[in-house]
């Protein structure tokens, strides 16, 4: 079976099991609801993601800066995948007592979680432990009663346990900036997610600007963007481990830290909530250090999957932007570069993918990819193009395009600018990512204002689905846009592994 097939079982599986109405004590849901009611838009039945609640139970209508999200059951979260690991954040809309049943096998799923009480709208991070590296399992989500025994399914799906390098091909997936305001269309984000789970990914990675934190008008109203994020991701984190980078909309750096009740802690504590991303341990590294008031900030990490090293990385809490228009003010910070350096020489992963919302150089707005990379602290040159870099990082190796073309990186992908540009440099492919539900269709017009001069540069609204084998990996453009649209493949190029000469092979488009 292959991948797409696969991915689409998988998909099919996961889906709501029977009307749920067993579930009284878990999940009280009005007579008729289904899965499908409400997913493609504005005609469904909407939650108020509060306490308020409607006739009979439902929920009112309330809207997430300007987008709507369809009334649920419960939506799930997978993160922080191991070798004998894996998180499950689990949330309910009821309260209720829950367990999760899991096994290599579908149909036999003999390993089982102690059962917890699960308090409604509020996450709970479910960890399964002493699994086998390099498996697939299947899981179920069950309601149980107050002595733990099993009742009826609420949702299930399947991970995978940490690939073993040389373990074979894999698929992993990319969005960006999918804001959810009123330039998003929910029935094209929806459907976006839906198409990356049909691939069947082991993993997802989103570059940020996924809650719009500061544009909110209250603390109340941003609250419910994380739990309407919870709802999108959740079509593809029931099978596929979710891993998130910072945006510069998310409300987390130095631009709003500052005490206990600043909104960067808070931000940053409920991403941590809802979302879970690696800490540093015995397979994860990332940042180790503290933050007052916020504790781990779960914000850059790196990762080995099979035969690639994935690598997190974050700008915003290390920048000061309050104003001006100095490029060098964008930075990694000392501790997060020096760590990225031992990370890249420590590793001898057949490929290296790089995350990150945008680069820490280009324009006042950090624009830009592949031109943008040969300026401030990614590339060394001040603004007129002289070098900077030596006054301006003192104590500092090499600028950070130097230091992964040192170390051979694979590619770069960044977000940020809401369009499609496939560029190399030194061999390295830069790859900004689009928005996976631009109401309009996207469009590449910003991307000469932007600075993109070369390189294949396309609009249109979707992901990225990459595919890693022996020989390379396969980058694919999905674009979802036109109505009911199942996607097609915009552009496709290979990216060679580092013993190959050449990182990056341009392929013809079909």
């Amino acid at each position: 079976m292959n991948s797409r097939r696969e991915g689409a079982a998988l998909a099919a599986r996961g889906a709501m099991k029977g009307r749920l109405a067993a579930l009284a004590a878990v999940i009280a849901l009005a007579a008729g609801w289904g899965p499908a009611r409400g997913a493609s838009g504005p005609s469904g039945v909407w939650p108020q993601r509060g306490n308020a609640h409607g006739r009979g139970g439902q929920r009112s209508s309330a809207a997430v800066l300007g987008v709507r999200v369809p009334d649920h059951a419960a939506d799930v979260i997978l993160a922080r995948p191991t070798p004998t690991s894996i998180t499950v954040s689990l949330i309910v809309y009821r309260e209720s007592r829950a367990f999760v049943a899991y096994g290599a096998q579908e149909g036999e799923l003999s390993g089982r979680t102690e059962a917890v009480n699960l308090a409604a709208d509020s996450p709970q991070s479910i960890e399964i432990a002493g699994l086998r590296p390099d498996i697939r399992y299947f899981y179920e989500v069950r309601s149980a009663d107050e002595d733990g025994v099993a009742s009826v399914p609420i949702l299930s799906g399947s991970f995978r346990t940490a690939r073993r390098p040389g373990s074979g091909p894999f698929a992993f997936t990319v969005t960006a900036d999918s804001h959810l305001d009123d330039r998003v269309a929910p029935e094209v984000y929806q459907r976006t997610l839906n198409a990356a789970r049909a691939d069947g990914p082991d993993l997802h990675v989103d570059l940020g600007d996924t809650f719009m934190t500061e544009r909110h008008a209250d603390r109340r109203s941003a609250a419910r963007q994380y739990l309407a994020q919870r709802y999108y991701f959740g079509q593809l984190a029931q099978s596929a481990a979710l891993f998130l980078a910072l945006g510069n909309h998310d409300g987390e750096g130095r631009r709003w830290a500052g005490g206990a009740d600043s909104l960067a802690v808070w931000a940053n504590g409920m991403r941590k909530r809802h979302f879970p991303n690696p800490i540093p341990g015995a397979y994860y590294t990332g940042n180790a250090s503290l933050e007052p008031h916020a504790g781990s900030l779960e914000d850059f990490y790196a990762w080995r999957w099979g035969d690639a090293l994935f690598v997190v990385l974050d700008p915003f809490w290390y920048s000061n932007r309050r104003g001006g228009d100095d490029g060098w003010a964008w930075t990694l910070g000392r501790e997060q570069y020096q760590w990225l350096a031992r990370t890249l020489a420590q590793s001898d992963a057949r490929f290296t993918f790089v995350f990150i919302h945008h680069l820490v150089g280009g324009d006042q707005q950090a624009r830009g990819g592949a031109e943008a990379s040969r300026f401030f602290e990614w590339g060394g040159a001040d603004a007129d193009g002289s070098p900077g870099f030596a006054s301006r990082r003192r104590g500092w190796e090499v600028p950070i395009h130097d230091l992964l073309v040192r170390h051979r990186v694979t590619a770069v992908f960044h977000g940020h600018d809401h369009l499609y540009a496939h560029q190399e440099r030194d061999g390295i492919a830069y790859q900004e990512v689009p928005q996976p539900g631009d109401a309009r269709g996207g469009s590449a017009r910003a991307a000469g204002t932007y600075g993109y001069a070369a390189g294949t540069v396309l609009g249109g609204t979707g992901y990225l689905r990459v595919r890693v084998g022996a020989d390379g990996a396969s980058v694919e453009y999905v674009d979802m846009q036109g109505a009911g649209s199942p996607g097609r493949v915009a552009d496709r190029y290979v990216l060679r592994p580092a013993e190959r000469a050449g990182t990056a092979r341009q392929t013809p488009r079909p």
